[in-house]
C-alpha cells in the first residue's frame, strides 16, 4: 500500500494518505473530519521518479529512513498544478504511478499545459510543440480531430 511521507501538504492539521485499488491510485487530503480532498492521480500527476543517491541525493538521504519497507521505493511525485509530494510504494505501487503518469487524462492535460506555456520563444515553443502533438497522435492519445484542432490553434497563434 503506497504511503505518503513528505511533500506540499505538510500543513497544520492535514492528513494524507493514498488508495491503491484495481483503477485507480488516489492521495486524499483531509482537513478534519469532513474536508476531504480526493485527487485522482490518473488525472492529475504530471511526473513519478524513483529517488536515489544519484538523482536526488539531499532527498534521498534525508527520507530514506522513513521507509517501513526497505525493499520499497521513494518516489517523487508532481502534480500538474506543480504541488510535489514523496511517497513510499512497492513495485506493484510503482506500475500504478507510471500508468498514472502515461494515462490518456494526463497527457490531455500535459498538452493543454504545453499551450499555455509562455516562458519560451515562441518559435522554439511552436515547433516543440508541434512535435509533442505528432508524438501524442502517433501513439493514439489523441484522435486526428483532436490533433487537427490543436494544430489549428497552434498554427493560429504564429
Amino acid at each position: 500500500m503506497p504511503r505518503y511521507i513528505a511533500g506540499d501538504y505538510n500543513e497544520n492539521k492535514v492528513t494524507v494518505s493514498v488508495t491503491l485499488n484495481d483503477y485507480d491510485l488516489d492521495l486524499i487530503v483531509a482537513k478534519g473530519f469532513f474536508n476531504k480532498k480526493v485527487i485522482p492521480l490518473r488525472e492529475d500527476l504530471k511526473s513519478a521518479e524513483i529517488i536515489t543517491k544519484d538523482n536526488y541525493p539531499k532527498l534521498y538521504e534525508k527520507h530514506i529512513g522513513d521507509l517501513v519497507d526497505k525493499n520499497n521505493y521513494l518516489v517523487r511525485c508532481q502534480l500538474h498544478k506543480g504541488r510535489k509530494f514523496i511517497l513510499e510504494v512497492d513495485e506493484e505501487g510503482y506500475k500504478h504511478l507510471q500508468r498514472a503518469v502515461h494515462s490518456r487524462f494526463n497527457k490531455a492535460k500535459t498538452l493543454e499545459a504545453l499551450f499555455e506555456t509562455e516562458e519560451d520563444p515562441v518559435h522554439e515553443q511552436n515547433a516543440y510543440l508541434f512535435e509533442a502533438l505528432v508524438k501524442l497522435k502517433k501513439s493514439g492519445i489523441i484522435s486526428d480531430e483532436e490533433f487537427e484542432t490543436k494544430k489549428a490553434e497552434l498554427l493560429g497563434k504564429m
